[in-house]
């Protein structure tokens, strides 16, 4: 066992800031020899983003994440949060914020810091010139794209890209080349008329038009919305699936969620979702009985079935997914290292009359909840929830984000965005350089980043570098990680 003191300077303990006093003590404990990890008694871990000055992202009792997404600005692979708040980190990132698996980072251009007003959509496009990110939301212009440098509007024409705000973006290829779809509540795309959904190409701006019709709309008038978008094969060919509010996909009825196949909108058959009721997510899953579009959103039926949240859409019909969840605003596909399953968050606490706490997983057969060592799901003051859920590896293993309208995940305070790993890869979060052994060389990693004042080291996740930072890494080397 390695037993930490602490210097005395005039008869007083005080903490060390070079610290030689750690390995000078932990070299006389023998702890610096190789150190398995430890395999049993595996917990399933919440965790926090932190630093350099803060934990998560804040911004007032009702700043969110809506979008999650991973792009490479040229410096490596990285998850981008957009949404509305003004920090990251204790950083000023002003709605959108780079996250590189160590510190968070503002988007920075020669004119401004960040975005003007709130992000609700995220994507990664190749224009021809490279891969870009792509930004909507209810901002100024509505649709911007970041290089890495500089931001610019996909723009062919003297006009805004579109006119109204942008809640989702997709590349699809119809056949024609890939193309960015954006979707949201916009009358007009590049000065042509739009009605909620329009693609860029990287040159031009298209209408998604039938022989009845151009985009979406009411039965009555009014701008549609479009929330998600999804590529998905029926068995008929590949499509791409739109989801949102509205009663009409080009001029064929649809009752908030339609098919386009490149020529023309169809109606899913038998489709039947309470119409004025939003789909919010789409996401293709197979959960051992064939591919799937599940879609979720906030509706009670499908298809004449009672579905309340989530339902499966097999090309055919619509079916219930293990039983009632509630409101759902995002879902995924993960592995968490025990197979693929499909995850939805949103505001509700149960899932198929599981507690879960806003974020669940579907297995194919059960619903159940993304649980820590201090709790289960997500929380907060005001109207908790989840809105965006990503899969990313930040180097410390294959991990499931969480960002949404929360403060903590698992009992963990995280402040709007958090990191899920499961007991199928469980990380060891002293093993610096991932080698997989427990030596010297993650010791000194960790003595460098502590002098340095990086909140890598921050143990604790208190916001504040101190001994006992220490004295839990040390603990956790002793005994080959939890």
């Amino acid at each position: 066992m390695c037993i930490l003191k602490r210097p005395k300077v005039n008869g007083v303990r005080v903490l060390a800031t070079g610290l030689r006093w750690v390995v000078s003590a932990c070299v006389l404990g023998g702890l610096l020899g190789p150190t398995a990890r430890a395999d049993d008694d595996c917990i399933p871990l919440w965790s926090a983003l932190a630093g350099p000055n803060a934990v998560g992202l804040s911004g007032g009792s009702f700043a969110k994440v809506g979008s999650l997404t991973v792009f490479d600005d040229g410096t490596g692979p990285a998850l981008y949060a957009g949404g509305s708040f003004i920090t990251a980190g204790g950083v000023t990132v002003n709605n959108i914020a780079r996250w590189d698996g160590h510190e968070w980072s503002a988007l920075v251009s020669p004119e401004r810091v960040g975005i003007d007003d709130e992000v609700e959509a995220l994507t990664v496009f190749d224009d021809g010139s490279g891969p870009a990110l792509y930004v909507g939301g209810w901002f100024l212009v509505y649709l911007e794209r970041w290089d890495g440098e500089e931001w610019s509007v996909p723009s062919n024409t003297p006009y805004l890209a579109v006119n109204g705000e942008v809640f989702a973006l997709k590349v699809y290829d119809d056949g024609s080349g890939p193309s960015l779809y954006a979707g949201g509540s916009f009358f007009a795309a590049g000065g042509r008329v739009a009605n909620g959904i329009a693609s860029w190409n990287g040159s031009e701006w298209s209408v998604l038009a039938g022989p009845s019709g151009v985009g979406l709309q009411y039965r009555f008038g009014g701008l549609a919305a479009v929330f998600d978008m999804a590529g998905f094969d029926d068995g008929t060919g590949p499509a791409l699936y739109v989801a949102g509010e509205f009663e009409i996909a080009g001029g064929v009825p649809a009752d908030g969620i339609a098919r386009w196949d490149g020529h023309a909108w169809s109606d899913l058959e038998s489709s039947g979702v309470m119409r004025a009721i939003a789909i919010y997510c789409l996401a293709a899953f197979d959960d051992g009985s064939g591919p799937a579009l599940y879609a979720g959103g906030y509706f009670r039926t499908a298809g004449g079935v009672t579905v309340i949240g989530v339902a499966r859409w097999d090309g055919h019909d619509w079916s219930l997914v293990g039983g009632e969840v509630g409101s759902v605003r995002a879902l995924t596909v993960f592995d968490d290292g025990s197979g693929p399953a499909l995850y939805a968050g949103g505001s509700f606490f149960t899932a198929g009359g599981v507690t879960v706490n806003g974020v669940a997983r579907w297995d194919g057969h059960d619903w159940s909840a993304l649980a820590g060592p201090d709790g289960v799901g997500v929380d907060g003051p005001t109207f908790p929830g989840v809105y965006a859920l990503k899969a990313f590896d930040d180097g410390s293993g294959p991990a499931l984000y969480a960002g949404g309208r929360f403060t903590t995940a698992g009992g963990v305070t995280v402040n709007r965005i958090a990191r899920w790993q499961s007991c199928a890869t469980p990380p060891c979060v002293v093993d610096f350089n991932n080698d997989g052994v427990l030596d010297i060389f993650d010791v000194q990693i960790f003595l460098g980043l502590y002098a340095s004042g990086s909140y890598r080291a921050d143990f604790t996740e208190d916001g504040v570098l101190n001994f006992f930072d220490v004295q839990r890494f040390l603990n956790l080397f002793a005994t080959g990680c939890p």
